[in-house]
């Protein structure tokens, strides 16, 4: 779309087609402005200021907490931009939430506004002075929040738990178990839901097995795909391999792994030998009883199999109930 409308504006007179769009319009409305890219803000300068030019009005809103950054080359500091591009534009400060605590909006002010002075840019030996003066340009248009006198009213309470660890997986783990820790303390304590966010959809399977380990009933949502279960993806190799019988890489995957004893192929090997007779009556045995019972149900008498539960965790029987 935008390759698009770059072409477009480069395959005409660039001035009859901003003349022609004017026409047109009276009012731009540009909400989500902080995931605006360079590319696209090119086309739409000359757009802006005939507009305006001609009376009309422009409405810019955006958030630079709310970046995504790098987003399809998106970039925030057009926020600030913009203003030189329309001297005439007037600009307001919704520092008012009417969503959030008081007690949310204190650490939000308290994370952002004291991020010039963190340590993580001063430390001796480990100083960054690029993030040092991002965060000092930050802080400059920083706005401290306040609440709606509606929502000044809600209850709340904000803790924060650092992490440490010298890896990735050691981080995750740590904060998986500090995570299942609170919700128990709550659940025994409290009566009621909980719901607990992830910056990843990766961190959801860990935290939800830490959960049931515990008692907690819980459910993943987010788009979590099928495919984060192992025993998912045996399933998928050995369709795969059923319906191409010559896809060696499938094959060893199924005849290899920990489930050939509940699929019926543990006798076959994992490679193909001489004329492969095993191999060829186990495949057109199961085609034959997916076409008889239906996936969904040769899928459960596999979940239902001692050695299946024995062998696959909670979170394997969920998924292939899905």
């Amino acid at each position: 779309m935008e390759a698009a409308a770059l072409q477009v504006a480069g395959g005409v007179d660039s001035g009859e087609l901003y003349f022609r769009l004017d026409g047109r319009i009276a009012h731009l409305l540009l909400d989500e402005f902080q995931d605006t890219s360079r590319r696209q803000f090119s086309f739409f300068d000359p757009v802006l200021r005939e507009t305006t030019a001609k009376g009309g009005h422009v409405l810019v809103v955006g958030d630079r907490k709310q970046s995504i950054y790098g987003w399809r080359g998106s970039d925030p500091r057009l926020l600030k931009d913009v203003a030189e591009v329309l001297p005439g534009l007037d600009r307001a400060y919704l520092s008012e939430s009417f969503r959030s605590s008081r007690a949310v909006l204190a650490a939000v002010d308290r994370a952002f506004e004291g991020l010039p002075a963190s340590n993580l840019f001063h430390e001796k030996g480990k100083e960054k002075p690029v993030y040092a003066e991002a965060a000092a340009e930050w802080s400059e248009e920083y706005q401290l929040h306040k609440s709606s006198p509606q929502a000044a009213s809600q209850a709340g309470k904000v803790v924060l738990y650092v992490q440490s660890g010298s890896s990735s997986d050691e981080v995750r783990a740590a904060v998986r178990k500090q995570v299942v820790e609170r919700a128990k303390a709550h659940v025994d304590k409290e009566q009621g839901t909980l719901g607990i966010l992830c910056r990843t959809h990766k961190l959801i399977p860990g935290i939800l097995a830490g959960l049931k380990s515990h008692g907690i009933e819980a459910s993943g949502e987010g788009g979590n795909p099928l495919t984060d279960s192992a025993a998912v993806e045996m399933i998928l190799s050995l369709l795969s391999w059923a319906d191409h019988p010559g896809h060696s890489a499938a094959r060893y995957h199924v005849c290899g792994g920990g489930m050939a004893e509940v699929f019926g192929c543990d006798r076959v090997p994992r490679k193909a030998t001489g004329e492969d007779a095993e191999a060829r009556e186990f495949l057109k045995e199961l085609r034959r009883e997916i076409a008889d019972r239906g996936l969904a149900e040769v899928v459960s008498g596999w979940a239902a199999n001692k050695k299946w539960r024995e062998a696959g965790t909670a979170h394997d029987r969920m998924r292939c109930s899905q």
